[in-house]
């Protein structure tokens, strides 16, 4: 009895040090919490968008025969065509960042572009063509769309979104600082020195969606 006595004193002496340590440690807690004061936790924002479209900036005999539309990260009612090499047409455009957090964008535009729709044409030939591939992808006036037929498009057309201060093509991974805006510009001309393209009208008719993530 006096064995299990002892074992029991002893229990109750470790719980009341315990509940005394935890009162110690909440007192130093709430007292820390004194000395700092109230914590202001910042909302984070998300705000990225197109704005300030202004062209277009024509040379040769390109033509734009539409005017664009921005709506948030989009870039709709594209329309335009270049003929003979040194043709162009040109759109200047924002993307501001307005918000608190910085932005990647997730968008391969390479293949967002011209590409896309060769893609869909590819194979397609004179006895097939119903949806106007020829017209617009037969580079080579060969009768049909083939691996050739990008070869020239590569090579000879440039269909991009640029960033106006460095020249650079946007592309995926690119990041939007918050708080700052990337000045942009879509183009699609013909290269001056072209010996492909001469005689045929590139019409685009496109819709640009821009999807940007957080960094």
């Amino acid at each position: 009895m006096e064995k299990q006595r002892k074992i029991k004193s002893i229990a109750v002496v470790a719980l009341v040090v315990a509940v005394l340590g935890l009162t110690v440690a909440f007192a130093a807690l709430s007292q820390t919490l004194t000395i700092n004061g109230t914590a202001n936790v910042n909302t984070a924002t998300w705000d990225v968008h197109f704005a300030n479209l202004t062209g277009p900036d024509i040379t040769g005999t390109g033509k734009s025969n539409s005017e664009p539309t921005l709506d948030a990260t989009t870039i709709d009612n594209v329309n335009m065509s270049v003929t003979k090499p040194g043709d162009s047409v040109t759109y200047y455009f924002d993307i501001v960042n307005a918000g608190t957090i910085d932005a990647i964008l997730d968008t391969d535009l390479k293949n967002s572009l011209f590409y896309e729709g060769y893609s869909k044409c590819n194979g397609v030939t004179s006895g097939n063509d119903s949806n106007g591939c020829l017209d617009k992808y037969d580079f080579d006036n060969s009768g049909d769309i083939s691996s050739g037929d990008l070869v020239i498009f590569t090579s000879d057309l440039d269909y991009a979104i640029y960033d106006v201060d460095t020249e650079d093509m946007l592309s995926k991974g690119d990041v939007i600082e918050k708080g700052t805006t990337k000045h942009c510009k879509l183009v699609l001309a013909i290269k001056p020195e072209s010996s492909y393209i001469s005689s045929k009208t590139l019409t685009t008719t496109d819709r640009f969606d821009l999807v940007f993530v957080q960094k």
